[in-house]
């Protein structure tokens, strides 16, 4: 299906404008630069009920329910409702995640710095495969999905999940 797909790309319509990411086309004027810190696996804070934040190493949320949220901000309790600490696997996973979801795709030689060339490394007959097959394009230490492979980015980041 996913090759039956690239392979007709041409009779789906044209996307012209320039993606931030393989999920949503916006225009560079619209670009958030907020949202960069989620796709650029960098800490961020968020505020308020249902907020999700990100500390490098651990991500958690707030209630989802506005009342509950306030009853435990007036009791002088904390609002989380979950926390969970990401292991350097499950680091990798989303830097390969949310990196394949932008345009500009993933630099290994970041990812390497940052867990090492070895753990990074386990990954190369994956990108090569997909290299090999056409679904991701490498140049030097970036690895990224051509658009034409939009459609089917979903099977491709499925390859990176453990």
């Amino acid at each position: 299906m996913a090759r039956t797909a690239c392979r007709t790309k041409n009779s789906w319509p044209r996307l012209t404008r320039p993606h931030a990411s393989t999920s949503r086309s916006v225009g560079t004027s619209n670009m958030r630069r907020h949202n960069q810190k989620y796709w650029q696996l960098r800490p961020y804070v968020g505020l308020g009920a249902g907020a999700h934040s990100f500390d490098g190493l651990r991500r958690w949320a707030n209630e989802t329910a506005p009342e509950e949220y306030q009853v435990k901000l007036a009791g002088g309790g904390s609002p989380l409702s979950e926390i969970r600490r990401l292991s350097p696997e499950d680091q990798i996973e989303e830097f390969f995640f949310l990196g394949l979801r932008q345009h500009v795709g993933v630099d290994l030689r970041v990812a390497s710095e940052r867990w090492g060339r070895t753990r990074v490394g386990r990954w190369e007959p994956t990108i090569s495969g997909l290299v090999r097959e056409g679904w991701i394009e490498r140049r030097a230490e970036r690895i990224r999905i051509p658009e034409r492979a939009y459609l089917v980015s979903n099977e491709i980041f499925q390859q990176f999940l453990v």
